[in-house]
């Protein structure tokens, strides 16, 4: 995975945030590598309401995987 190492090399620096905006998810396959490689190392997310009841979900075990 190179964007998540040059990611995490910038984290390292301390002189870069990183923001993951969410969006709507048609595939929870897409959802999960986003989770995965994207929300896992985010400084700060933003979603809404919708998305959070998601990933909330995703993290407890409820949804269908």
């Amino acid at each position: 995975m190179q964007l998540e190492e040059h990611w995490l090399s910038l984290k390292r620096s301390g002189d870069h945030r990183i923001h993951v905006e969410f969006a709507h998810f048609s595939s929870l396959d897409f959802f999960k590598l986003f989770e995965k490689h994207a929300v896992k190392h985010a400084d700060s997310l933003g979603m809404n309401e919708q998305e959070l009841i998601l990933l909330l979900d995703y993290w407890e075990g409820k949804l269908d995987v």
